[in-house]
């Protein structure tokens, strides 16, 4: 009879301690990201930016953390490409105003942003700016409308 205790005992703890574990819920929005006008002649690159919004749900005083990752699609060689049919521009994603470190999945030198809130009123959301840079000197392509799908993923 004191053996059947313990257990009981045992698996009452065991269940009690999974009730007190809780999933949060997270979500990625992101404000689009324009480069305006840019005169493919410049030098200069032409600058821009853009914020990325994460908001989680779940228990209040829960602690969340999480990490935001941009997809690098193959053949990736330290560049992002831009395109209007067959012409392309070069552009990068960065997480430092700087435009020193590149934001990408983890892969070829590039960086996630990592991040995490504690819960209040059972949401709690943080903003981080993206950082990004049309390179200069791109006269091999004709004016036009230029664009890209990027991939953003959330884990948490």
């Amino acid at each position: 009879m004191f053996r059947s205790i313990r257990v009981w005992a045992l698996l009452g703890l065991l269940l009690g301690s999974t009730t007190m574990l809780h999933a949060a819920s997270c979500s990625l929005s992101a404000t689009g990201l324009s480069f305006g006008n840019f005169n493919l002649l410049d030098a200069a690159p032409r600058d821009s930016s853009s914020s990325l919004t994460v908001t989680c749900t779940g228990i209040t005083g829960e602690v969340v953390s999480y990490s935001l990752a941009a997809a690098l699609l193959p053949p990736y060689s330290d560049t992002r490409i831009m395109a209007n049919g067959r012409y392309s521009l070069r552009y990068n994603f960065f997480v430092d105003a700087a435009r020193t470190v590149v934001f990408g999945d983890g892969t070829h030198g590039s960086t996630v942003i990592g991040g995490g809130m504690t819960l209040s009123g059972s949401q709690g959301q943080a903003a981080h700016t993206i950082y990004a840079r049309i390179e200069g000197h791109q006269n091999v392509a004709p004016p036009g409308s230029y664009g890209d799908t990027v991939v953003l993923t959330i884990s948490y």
